[in-house]
């Protein structure tokens, strides 16, 4: 009987120790996306803290953000020691004071400003060879970018926000591949 009861013992704390190390396992190991602009800049404490440290501040302060002008999408994978995301934000803005008030704030943020036509584009921290290195289907595993893009379209009072934390590996975000595609970031003027 001593025996038996040992084997359950044994095999209860198998268990218990297999149930720990996935929790863990789970804990380190996070991906969230979301699509709801009501959920506007509703980031974990990893992306929030990188926000305020380590970037200009392009994204819309959230005291003018109406949902309903708003198309979002936020990507976050919280692999502990890999971690990354973007943020994406097309905002119509329907008062050209605010609007204007917008540009301004980004004007005063922008390490590079491009104007085409009716169009404006803001970079920051994201430099044409960082572009160029994430685009050409080399993977350099371990690499990561800072991308920090607004694109302002004149005639609509639209603004598009663009900001990512991204490794160059097989699992690029298609909404950083367009973003740069579309506005032809990857071509230094």
């Amino acid at each position: 009987m001593k025996g038996i009861v040992k084997k359950f013992l044994y095999l209860a704390l198998i268990i218990i120790v297999c149930l720990i190390i996935i929790q863990i396992i789970i804990t380190l190991t996070s991906e969230k996306t979301t699509t709801n602009p009501t959920k506007y800049l509703q980031v974990d404490t990893y992306v929030n803290n990188s926000l305020q440290e380590d970037f200009v501040g392009f994204l819309m302060d959230k005291k003018n953000y109406n949902p309903s002008n708003a198309k979002y999408y936020y990507y976050y994978t919280g692999i502990r020691y890999e971690p990354g995301f973007v943020i994406y934000l097309e905002y119509h803005f329907e008062s050209p004071e605010l609007f204007q008030q917008e540009i301004t704030r980004i004007d005063s943020l922008a390490q590079e400003k491009r104007i085409n036509h009716n169009m404006l584009l803001y970079s920051a921290n994201s430099p044409s060879k960082s572009i160029e290195h994430y685009l050409d289907n080399n993977v350099y595993d371990g690499m990561c970018y800072s991308f920090e893009f607004t694109f302002v379209d004149q005639s609509s009072m639209t603004i598009s926000y663009l900001t990512a934390f991204v490794q160059d590996n097989h699992h690029k975000k298609a909404i950083v591949l367009d973003f740069i595609e579309e506005w032809n970031l990857s071509k230094a003027e």
